[in-house]
């Protein structure tokens, strides 16, 4: 097999043009949603949703997104839910990661 260098600069362009969330789980519970959505917008993405969850200790993240400004929305087994956001425009390349702990949610 022989890797061309327009392949290997279309992977690394593809990578300075996009962003990943991620967020671990340290809440001492199973996460059963992440979603995100443009910085004040209503249109939640789901990047787990009521039918899979993330074990404590264990980490998700997102597919590979746009650079730009998210808001970030999680909630456990219990319903106890937090939210965050990567205060401003991520540029492409970069990851952003929450780390989720117990005391960072409320409970209904």
């Amino acid at each position: 097999m022989v890797l061309s260098a327009c392949g290997e600069n279309a992977v690394d362009d593809l990578i300075d043009e996009t962003v990943v969330l991620t967020v671990e789980n340290r809440i001492g519970a199973e996460m059963w949603f992440f979603q995100y959505s443009g910085c004040g917008e209503d249109d939640w993405i789901e990047v787990i949703g009521s039918t899979e969850f993330v074990p404590n200790g264990s980490d998700v993240s997102s597919v590979s997104i746009s650079p730009g400004c998210y808001d970030l929305y999680v909630e456990d087994e219990f319903e106890c839910s937090s939210t965050n956001s990567t205060d401003g425009n991520l540029a492409g390349g970069l990851e952003f990661t929450w780390t989720v702990t117990e005391g960072d949610l409320s409970c209904p």
